[in-house]
């Protein structure tokens, strides 16, 4: 048996109404070294006598009918009977841009010979018939390695969905890379993965599909407390995978960490709408919240603390992983007083992850005050880790008044050390050219005045 080109995935499910529609822009490809499969997953409607008659008539069209077990599911059975050397995703209530789309996407494989390929061109239209064109992207871009391409795809604002990517069945199988069952927003959980297992990415900026919006009973269209926790699955999933820099290199590792903050903004985001749904629900999903910025917390301590190891990486390295580890903070802090509103207990978990990463970033001004020896570079590194310590210390002080008094004597003692060594080596203080907010060191001085107060009334020592 000849091995086809394409093998064309569409799962099918209660879209009678879309189907013949989705399978003629299949059927008028000029380019026809494809297969079709469509999956009937356990649709209840007249699409399983549909898809068997498609059968009938066309060669090319195979069928498989399955218990329902949901869009991941069905994806991933076609997949495994697939032939093809490539696959591509098309959802039932969709089609194919026009009947070039399979040709133009074959000549970039041609081209790049990559595993996968990223579809930027397409449109968005209605049943009334309007139609709104898609194309973002940097049409400079032609292919690239993942991070040149997500950098791009963010840039361009583009949502992960999966039919926006043709993979390689053969890339899929040896990576693992099947869909998730019983997820919602599955995409997102699939494409980190797919993009850095692969070390090139061609673009194809030919139109390539046509996406319907607005359909009544879109599972896209309706927000669940299903929904919601499924995406705090995903952000544990990516920040697990994160930790595995053998597999998805360094860079894949900062993006999913990256994607993961992301999408726990959009639960936070969405949270109050599941609670105005149903109060009994909003607890639950608000502990699940907490874990996973526990988890994003652990990790962003673990980069400050592997940031500190300048013998292993190099400075660029080191200053990269803070920033990324700060990033991870600012998102945790930010979502974190939502937590403490719901239930005190969850709120003290993420408090003391929050005062561990704030005070190992104190070491690390210690430790550059020691060892940095150009000046500027000293205040350029130094002191924006400890403008970060000092803008979020007043998180630590509205839970406790002790830490938060340990924490300003830590930041004193820095920023003591950075002006000392400035003044050794002839330059103007630290203290005033290092912090550009003179209010906010006039506020840390008020702060430092306070605790002294308050230590020598109980008579201790500062």
């Amino acid at each position: 048996m000849n091995t086809p080109f394409f093998s064309i995935i569409i799962p099918v499910y209660k879209v009678e109404k879309y189907l013949d529609e989705c399978l003629q822009s299949v059927l008028v490809q000029s380019y026809t070294d494809y297969e079709c499969i469509l999956v009937n997953d356990g649709s209840p409607d007249n699409c399983p006598a549909m898809c068997d008659e498609y059968v009938k008539k066309h060669g090319q069209i195979k069928v498989i009918h399955k218990e329902n077990g949901g869009l991941s599911d069905a994806r991933n059975a076609g997949i495994l009977q697939a032939n093809g050397k490539y696959i591509v995703l098309l959802d039932s209530d969709d089609k194919l841009a026009d009947d070039e789309t399979l040709q133009n996407l074959s000549d970039v494989i041609q081209e790049h010979k990559t595993d996968v390929i990223l579809n930027v061109n397409w449109f968005e239209f209605t049943d009334n018939g309007s139609r709104t064109l898609k194309n973002s992207f940097d049409k400079d871009i032609n292919s690239g390695s993942p991070k040149e391409i997500t950098i791009a795809f963010e840039k361009a604002a583009l949502y992960g969905t999966a039919w926006l990517f043709v993979p390689s069945r053969e890339h899929i199988i040896n990576n693992n890379l099947f869909f998730k069952k019983g997820l919602l927003h599955e995409d997102e959980h699939w494409m980190p993965r797919l993009l850095f297992t692969t070390k090139q990415i061609a673009v194809n900026h030919s139109l390539f599909y046509a996406y319907r919006v607005g359909r009544e009973g879109s599972i896209m269209m309706s927000l669940t407390p299903k929904r919601l926790f499924s995406l705090l699955k995903i952000v544990d999933d990516l920040l697990e995978w994160s930790k595995d820099e053998e597999t998805y290199t360094k860079e894949g590792c900062y993006y999913m960490q990256q994607k993961a903050m992301v999408l726990l903004g959009v639960s936070f985001g969405y949270s109050d709408k599941i609670k105005d749904q149903d109060e009994t629900v909003y607890p639950a999903l608000c502990k699940e919240m907490s874990k996973s910025l526990v988890n994003i917390l652990k990790i962003a301590i673990e980069l400050i603390e592997r940031s500190k190891d300048e013998k292993t990486y190099t400075e660029a390295d080191c200053d990269y992983m803070q920033q990324k580890a700060i990033a991870l903070l600012n998102g945790s802090f930010n979502h974190s007083d939502k937590i403490k509103q719901q239930e005190q207990a969850i709120y003290s978990s993420l408090y003391r992850e929050m005062s561990k990463g704030l005070f190992s970033i104190l070491e690390i001004v210690g430790d550059l005050a020691e060892r940095e020896k150009d000046i500027k570079n000293l205040k350029k590194r130094a002191m924006a880790l400890w403008e970060t310590v000092f803008h979020y210390s007043d998180k630590i002080k509205q839970q406790d008044e002790a830490v938060y008094s340990a924490l300003c004597q830590e930041m004193y003692k820095k920023l003591k050390t950075l002006s000392e060594v400035a003044k050794s080596k002839k330059h103007k203080s630290i203290f005033i050219i290092g912090v550009e907010n003179t209010k906010l060191l006039l506020r840390f001085q008020l702060e430092l005045k306070r605790f002294l107060k308050l230590a020598k009334n109980n008579d201790k020592n500062t």
